[in-house]
């Protein structure tokens, strides 16, 4: 399955289960083979603050996650709402950052973007502990009301948009160094860096990437 397609209906149904039970406070998602598969949970056992010090235990260091954990609040539909993490560390893959920056739209969409009320996108896991989630909410509150998807939309630009800068400048440390897997050819550069314009400058809202001889090329 291609990651912009769809989700496993593996995944479909375990977080479908957890939505009617109620029971599951964390729920980690991971993209295997190009596919968003769950990769492990954590039940409820006291409230969402003392439960929300799990989440550090599903960020690997040099690995990307998606992460649902469960509110205590429900919304009119009798559903708890679910807080959206994105963790996508420094030291990961350049082609995992493109993937886990590209596919958490579509991800959240196909679930249910009304059940996530909140998105938080890093890249230590400090920012992922109680004390990073409080912060979180004081910005959130200090700065100017965003749409939800506006600001899925600036997490986005700013994912990709770091994903870019790293591969620059692992490209200019490339004779002290290896060169990093599936690097980005110059087309699928400026494409990339377009993103990052203000939305009235860009002359597109969407770039499609492709693998060829090993290095990540824009779709024509």
């Amino acid at each position: 399955m291609s990651t912009q397609s769809g989700i496993q209906e593996e995944l479909s149904k375990v977080f479908t289960d957890a939505v009617a039970s109620g029971n599951v406070r964390i729920l980690r998602v991971s993209i295997q083979n190009e596919s968003l598969i769950p990769n492990g949970t954590t039940p409820v056992q006291e409230d969402f603050q003392k439960d929300f010090q799990h989440v550090s235990d599903y960020l690997e260091p040099t690995t990307p996650a998606y992460v649902f954990v469960r509110m205590d609040e429900k919304s009119s539909t009798g559903e708890y709402n679910w807080l959206f993490l994105c963790y996508v560390p420094d030291n990961a893959k350049i082609r995992d950052k493109m993937l886990y920056a590209s596919t958490r739209a579509t991800l959240t969409k196909e679930l249910g973007d009304y059940r996530f009320v909140d998105s938080i996108y890093g890249t230590d896991k400090s920012e992922f502990s109680w004390d990073g989630y409080k912060k979180h909410l004081a910005h959130k509150s200090a700065e100017a009301p965003l749409t939800r998807r506006e600001q899925e939309l600036a997490e986005i630009r700013a994912a990709e948009a770091k994903a870019v800068s790293d591969y620059q400048g692992t490209t200019a440390r490339k004779s002290y160094a290896p060169g990093v897997a599936f690097p980005l050819t110059e087309k699928a550069i400026e494409a990339l860096s377009e993103l990052k314009k203000d939305k009235e400058e860009r002359s597109s809202n969407f770039v499609s990437l492709h693998l060829n001889s090993e290095k990540v090329d824009l779709d024509t």
